[in-house]
C-alpha cells in the first residue's frame, strides 16, 4: 500500500432542496457502485456534515 497523500476538503453551503437532492444520488446504483468499490483502495474516509450557525460571514 502506498502512503496516504493528504486530506481532501470541501465546503459547500446548502439548502432543503439541494440536500435532498444529495441525498437522492447517494441512492443511485452507480454511486452506491463507487462507493462500494472505493473500500479496495482507500483505508479511511470520514465525512462531517457542518451546520451554519447565525454569525458573520
Amino acid at each position: 500500500m502506498t502512503p496516504s497523500f493528504g486530506l481532501v476538503v470541501r465546503f459547500t453551503l446548502r439548502d432543503a432542496a439541494a440536500t435532498a437532492a444529495f441525498d437522492a444520488h447517494e441512492q443511485q446504483p452507480h454511486v452506491r457502485h463507487f462507493l462500494a468499490e472505493r473500500e479496495k483502495y482507500v483505508s479511511k474516509v470520514e465525512v462531517a456534515f457542518l451546520e451554519l450557525v447565525d454569525g458573520k460571514l
